[in-house]
């Protein structure tokens, strides 16, 4: 299955197809595509290298949505306060440390005057920043090499860089082509972030009637992610290219939930607090709420909007 979609014969020839951008990171989108949930909307389905640069799309209106982890989101939207979150799709804890055993040793201390590669506005410099600060160590002590995730995978495999802060499917790439020169940091085991699914505020009309079922049919998807677990892997296996054995090592790591739980609110201030504390944007810290939109996922699945609002 290709992943434009036909448009269906109910809209207007001139209408202008919605756009939707993710990584490989939001899986219940390909698997949506994948089982046929898709057919019959007017969707352009795009993979994009990371939530950063989806972001930045759905801001300039070259994608009508995007994907991107929480924190790619907030950073954003502190500049561009014109793009709101739908939905989580998955609470994820996928985010690691990862080292070349050839220039740097196990401990955190070590990693003091390490060039360490990491995606600017993702998650992985948050998680960064906070797992050197629990470790006694300063941002400053280190030397943050800005790349793409795919960059990343490249710039440590060829020893441009000590270490890279990433997310999957990345990781599992990293892991590969080091071997026994990998180590692991005990830098995100206990944290997780959430990946979320954003538009602007104000949708055009074809996108406000588009976004109820392209929901819908990402319920539909995580549904049959729970009950047919194997068959779910086998599919996003083949639609994203990538080994089985790495989705299942990945597949646990997600939780692959279309929600609006209450603590995405706490998840997104407190990152919020950390950009405007570390001068990366300007205060004051804005209400959250300004940024969700519930309508949307409540009139297709009203048990998955959790927050208060």
């Amino acid at each position: 299955m290709t992943a434009a979609i036909l448009l269906s014969a109910m809209c207007s020839a001139s209408a202008e197809p919605v756009r939707v951008g993710t990584s490989k990171t939001g899986m219940l989108i390909w698997l949506a595509d994948a089982k046929g949930y898709l057919d019959g909307l007017d969707i352009i389905l795009e993979e994009i290298g990371s939530g950063v640069v989806a972001a930045n799309r759905v801001a300039d209106g070259s994608l009508t949505f995007g994907t991107s982890s929480e924190f790619a989101f907030i950073s954003k939207t502190l500049s561009d306060p014109t793009l709101c979150v739908y939905a989580t799709i998955s609470a994820s804890r996928t985010t690691r440390l990862i080292s070349r055993s050839d220039r740097i040793g196990p401990t955190p201390e070590e990693l003091a005057g390490s060039r360490i590669a990491v995606t600017p506005n993702g998650i992985g410099q948050y998680f960064l920043s906070q797992y050197l600060a629990l470790s006694g160590l300063d941002i400053e002590s280190v030397t943050l090499v800005h790349a793409r995730p795919d960059e990343i995978v490249r710039l440590i495999s060829d020893g441009e860089v000590d270490a890279a802060m990433t997310w999957e499917p990345h990781v599992s790439l990293i892991r590969k082509s080091l071997g026994d020169l990998t180590i692991d940091y005990a830098d995100q085991a206990d944290q997780y972030y959430y990946f979320v699914l954003h538009g602007r505020c104000g949708l055009s009309d074809e996108a406000a009637a588009t976004l109820p079922p392209f929901l819908k049919a990402l319920h539909r998807a995580e549904l049959f992610a729970q009950a047919n677990p194997d068959e779910a892997k086998r599919i996003l296996a083949n639609r994203l290219s990538i080994d089985f054995s790495a989705i299942e090592q990945i597949w646990p790591q997600h939780s692959f939930v279309v929600v609006l739980p209450q603590d995405l609110i706490k998840a997104i201030e407190a990152e919020a607090e950390w950009r405007i504390e570390n001068g990366l944007a300007e205060g004051p810290t804005p209400n959250v709420l300004d940024f969700v939109q519930p309508a949307p996922l409540k009139s297709v699945a009203p048990q998955a909007v959790r927050m208060v609002y």
